[in-house]
């Protein structure tokens, strides 16, 4: 049963945050993804391309939960696995979730505009839960680099395992094949959990299947993936 823990609010944008001592995950990195500015366009939420300074922003990251340097738990300004490159937006500020969780019932616009109210040109926020970025432009730049960060992956595990084997494949220069499955699994039984990396463009994580432990590893270049 997964441990509950406190937030001062609860709401359909935030779930409450759970601590599941009967499930692992893995802590991996993502590089090298392009973050798009977007700014609100008569209330419409539009693609920066090349709006001025002072311009009130935002970006989202591909994915939510950002870990802190060492991937134990959730990041914030003073620790964080985020390595963030953007002539637009160049000093990170510390974010307030219990300030902010108030805005999350508001227009985009409005929610963009109060979390920026206090920011000075070039300043911004990073929402670590959701993996949204906040702030006023320092240049006319459009888009952002995340040149690192981590994210914790779960692995689903029954009480009675006694362990999991992994198999890492180098397929190519750009394509990595991870397979996870129990200790004493044949590699042509359908009981592997199979991710691939793909960093042609970016880092692109994807899984076979709906991410179970139904997949046979020696298929692994000829499965569907998503």
């Amino acid at each position: 049963m997964g441990l509950l823990k406190g937030q001062l609010y609860a709401a359909p944008q935030r779930a409450l945050p759970t601590n599941n001592k009967e499930s692992i995950s893995e802590v991996i990195d993502i590089t090298n993804e392009t973050v798009q500015l977007y700014y609100w366009s008569s209330g419409v939420r539009t693609i920066d391309a090349g709006e001025a300074a002072a311009t009130i922003v935002e970006g989202k990251l591909r994915y939510d939960n950002i870990k802190n340097s060492s991937g134990s738990m959730e990041g914030n300004s003073g620790d964080t696995s985020l390595s963030f490159t953007c002539a637009a937006l160049t000093t990170e500020v510390a974010f307030d979730v219990e300030t902010f969780e108030v805005t999350d019932q508001h227009t985009g616009l409005s929610r963009a505009t109060d979390i920026t109210a206090d920011l000075s040109n070039g300043e911004y926020m990073v929402d670590y839960s959701t993996g949204m970025i906040y702030g006023k432009k320092k240049t006319t730049a459009a888009t952002c680099t995340a040149t690192t960060y981590k994210i914790k992956v779960p692995i689903a595990r029954k009480a009675t395992d006694v362990g999991f084997k992994k198999i890492v494949e180098e397929a190519s220069a750009t394509v990595t094949y991870v397979g996870t499955a129990y200790q004493g699994t044949a590699t042509s039984a359908a009981k592997w959990l199979i991710q691939k990396i793909d960093t042609t463009s970016g880092t692109i994580i994807t899984w076979a299947g709906k991410a179970q432990f139904d997949q046979e590893w020696d298929n692994r270049a000829s499965l569907s993936y998503s």
